[in-house]
């Protein structure tokens, strides 16, 4: 009988420069099972390190980026409050909407995520497919989390049809920062605390922000 043949499988994601020296934070399950990632503008990169319980990995480019291309993110210290406001970036449904990062704005609905998970937290800020390992940002424009999860896409969810609205989690930044610097990475740290105008938050996240390809075997 002759071998059956898998097909490869192409996922897509997000992630985010930690340092200038193409380091890039994303979620473990958008690089698992990936002997090859590509960051879209930017070429191949390679897995230095992950985290498969926080839901955390680290890649690096294999070719540094040019001068002032990687913008990293800066990382603020304390945990996502209640009600603040906070902001996604990532690209979500890769071949359907336009090949631009997206942008979208939500609360911090609960400092603690599924089944009282201290380690995340819940937002209504809109996720979808394509979002995962995408910085999630304060009013000041520093990271405060990492999109992780929608609702709607838990097994228990899936299994009962119904589906909830604006109901989506994020890796508390602090869980980052320690993974991070396990792995050898200092990054940026602000205490700003001045809010932003949306249109400068945006900026500051979208020069940070890239667009994940892996081909699965």
């Amino acid at each position: 009988a002759r071998p059956v043949q898998q097909t490869p499988m192409v996922k897509t994601g997000t992630g985010f420069f930690v340092t200038v020296d193409g380091d890039i934070l994303t979620n473990h399950h958008v690089v698992r099972d990936c002997p090859e990632v590509a960051v879209v503008g930017h070429g191949k990169a390679s897995i230095k390190g992950y985290d498969t319980k926080n839901d955390l990995a680290l890649i690096k480019l294999e070719k540094k980026p040019e001068f002032a291309i990687a913008k990293p993110v800066k990382f603020r210290s304390g945990t996502p409050q209640l009600g603040e406001q906070v902001f996604v970036l990532g690209f979500p449904y890769a071949g359907v909407l336009d090949n631009g990062v997206n942008f979208t704005a939500g609360l911090v609905s609960s400092v603690s995520g599924m089944d009282n998970d201290s380690t995340q937290f819940q937002m209504t800020a809109q996720v979808q497919p394509g979002n995962s390992g995408g910085p999630v940002l304060d009013q000041s424009g520093n990271l405060t989390g990492v999109v992780v999860a929608r609702m709607a896409d838990l097994p228990a969810i899936k299994r009962t049809g119904s589906i909830p609205q604006n109901v989506n989690f994020g890796i508390k930044g602090e869980v980052a920062l320690i993974f991070l610097r396990a792995n050898g990475i200092v990054p940026g740290m602000d205490a700003g605390t001045v809010a932003m105008p949306s249109t400068e938050i945006a900026s500051v996240g979208k020069a940070a922000t890239v667009q994940l390809v892996c081909t699965t075997q």
